[in-house]
């Protein structure tokens, strides 16, 4: 059974704040080129129709945002910046990753983690902090060397996973990243599709998970920012891993 801890991580990494002392330094998260990248002429009429996009797969409950996902250096300073500025929390903590098993597969070899997560919500929008740990290999690691820290994915809920990871077959959008959370749910991480940077996640909502995000909203809702982590019981067990 793992718990909750009301320690503080350890304390920011020499050498890897911003010079602001702000734990996350985005990097240019917008890249120019279409859509972006072109001012329209005056005359011109901006369509108010979705074009379709096949690489995008279908949804039973459609293509819902639930997550954020943020690579910070230090948690300690990134959940009080979030705290502060989005108004997200309490945070619940994820274990140590040396107390984190190895059911993940990372670009199709199993590996471990690699990296102290924080979840809390601020209104609907979950937001994920994601501390890699130095030395380790994984996507975040691999984020952060190539992107700096910053935003890392976007998280999409899906109902039926399996026709999901089929899409993105048929898409030949390789996943990069996949595993399961403490409840059981599957997640999948890909390229993204547009102009931005970012990856995107797929997380499979089952009763447990759909529990679990509904008893953070709600910590969320009454919570009185005396305390920056969430210290109580929690709703059910967890698998000694970090929900993505």
């Amino acid at each position: 059974m793992a718990h909750v801890s009301a320690d503080r991580p350890d304390a920011r990494r020499q050498g890897q704040d911003s010079p602001s002392g702000l734990p996350i330094r985005p990097a240019g998260i917008l890249t120019p080129g279409p859509p972006f990248g072109r001012n329209p002429n005056p005359g011109d009429v901006m369509s108010t129709q979705l074009p379709p996009d096949p690489s995008i797969p279908p949804h039973q409950d459609g293509r819902k945002l639930i997550q954020l996902c943020f690579v910070v250096p230090d948690l300690a300073s990134g959940m009080a910046y979030f705290s502060a500025t989005f108004g997200a929390g309490p945070w619940f903590l994820g274990p140590e990753p040396a107390d984190q098993p190895g059911h993940f597969l990372y670009r199709g070899k199993p590996r471990p983690l690699g990296a102290r997560i924080a979840l809390a919500y601020a209104g609907e929008m979950m937001y994920e902090l994601v501390c890699p740990e130095p030395g380790s290999q994984s996507i975040f690691t691999e984020w952060a060397a190539e992107h700096d820290y910053g935003l890392h994915h976007f998280g999409f809920a899906v109902h039926d996973y399996d026709a999901t990871v089929r899409a993105l077959e048929v898409a030949r959008r390789e996943i990069l990243f996949s595993g399961e959370t403490p409840r059981g749910a599957r997640i999948a991480m890909v390229e993204g599709t547009g102009p931005l940077r970012a990856l995107e996640e797929f997380i499979e909502i089952i009763p447990a998970s759909a529990n679990f995000y509904t008893f953070m909203r709600g910590q969320a809702a009454v919570w009185n920012r005396s305390e920056l982590l969430f210290t109580g019981k929690l709703p059910m067990p967890h698998r000694n891993a970090a929900e993505t």
